[in-house]
């Protein structure tokens, strides 16, 4: 065992609730270190508008993830 943290595939989070998505996130051991709110009238408040790192890329265990969420304010 070499100690070194598991690498996983980051997933397409886009379209996602936001509460949900952090709540899993969190629990997995990433850190969602910045969320940023846009206005998105065709959106439900807190659905995911994009992510980074993007999905398909690699992300190790601890990572950190900023999300874009949509907000009708």
């Amino acid at each position: 065992m070499t100690g070194e943290p598991d690498v996983y595939l980051m997933p397409d989070l886009t379209g996602k609730d936001l509460q949900f998505v952090r709540e899993r996130l969190e629990s997995g051991g990433f850190h969602v270190t910045r969320v940023v709110s846009r206005r998105d009238e065709n959106r439900f408040p807190g659905t995911i508008l994009a992510q980074n790192p993007p999905a398909g890329y690699s992300i190790k265990e601890g990572g950190t993830i900023e999300l874009v969420v949509s907000t009708v304010d």
